[in-house]
């Protein structure tokens, strides 16, 4: 087999269902294969729980343990396949510490609005991957009018995983999820949205870039740029420095 992809995300305990989760992953196979006809590519869902308690490591501990158990069975059946995971939001801490155990390796890993990494893990270099990517949307409050990520920032607010793998500093391949012209930007912390604004949804640059990244062409990302303050914020930074910003 030529390329698996694993997607870690949580669902949450209120009005979600299977339905909602599985087009992430279909989604991403289909832009793959169209843009590389010639690909040979397997997708899995690994789902978890989630809800306010993934202000806590407890559900990410136990979800790596098992996840970590897959990898290692994946590994045994098809040793020469390339197997990247791509993890949303608090499944970017769960995969994280799977992929910080012993005997578990991937080729490529790709967080998408994290909800923060494990303290102790706060380099890509702590994690068995031969590369590891990032996206993030401009973190945004829920009442800002200018769209973006409203919830990932709110998990990193943690002291259990507080590590935002877009920092520089991570090492992580950081890419653009902004839009391009082209393709859109993400406006949602969601990874499939209503309105066609996730991390994962058909035609948007993150979309793009997760599937180069998952298919050795991580080189081909187009590069992330911090964003600058939206309004909202950038009035809260005058008026907390009394209108003298930077």
């Amino acid at each position: 087999m030529g390329d698996i992809s694993i997607s870690v995300d949580e669902v949450r305990r209120v009005a979600t269902k299977m339905s909602d989760v599985v087009p992430e992953l279909s989604q991403l196979r289909d832009f793959s294969v169209a843009d590389q006809p010639d690909l040979s590519l397997a997708v899995a869902e690994f789902v978890m729980e989630g809800g306010f308690d993934v202000m806590h490591n407890d559900l990410a501990d136990a979800g790596a343990s098992n996840f970590a158990r897959d990898l290692r069975s994946l590994e045994y059946v098809n040793s020469g396949a390339h197997v990247s995971v791509v993890a949303h939001s608090y499944g970017t801490t769960t995969a994280s510490l799977a992929l910080a155990e012993d005997d578990v390796h991937v080729d490529a890993f790709v967080t998408l609005g994290s909800a923060g990494l494990p303290a102790n893990l706060d380099s890509a270099s702590d994690l068995h991957a031969d590369a590891v990517f990032s996206g993030q949307a401009q973190d945004v409050w829920a009442i800002d009018q200018a769209r973006g990520d409203q919830w990932a920032w709110t998990g990193r607010l943690s002291p259990e995983h507080p590590i935002n793998p877009i920092d520089p500093e991570f090492g992580s391949h950081s890419f653009s999820v902004a839009g391009d012209g082209t393709l859109r930007a993400v406006t949602d912390h969601g990874a499939v949205t209503s309105d066609e604004g996730g991390y994962l949804d058909k035609q948007t640059e993150s979309l793009r870039n997760v599937a180069l990244a998952t298919t050795g062409h991580g080189n081909l990302v187009s590069p992330y740029m911090p964003p600058a303050p939206t309004p909202l914020q950038k009035a809260l930074i005058e008026g907390m420095t009394n209108g003298v910003a930077d």
